[in-house]
């Protein structure tokens, strides 16, 4: 099967253990959405190294309102 993906939406989650430096998922409650990216447009912004791979970093001021894809 072929993957196309359309857009990329950044989401924030509770749950995080600071000392554990890990994330627990059982006390994940909540979550904020905080916008979207198209996925071709991502390729425009830095590419940087992390612990476990490469990411792209998106400012949260590129993001888009989420509604315009959902409503």
């Amino acid at each position: 099967m072929d993957k196309k993906f359309e857009y990329v939406v950044q989401i924030f989650i509770n749950g995080y253990d600071r000392k554990a430096r890990k994330l627990n998922i059982d006390n994940v409650n909540k979550a904020f959405i905080a916008g979207y990216i198209k996925f071709d447009s991502v390729k425009n912004f830095p590419l940087v190294q992390n612990i476990y791979h490469s990411n792209y970093k998106v400012s949260l001021n590129a993001l888009d309102d989420i509604k315009e894809i959902i409503d």
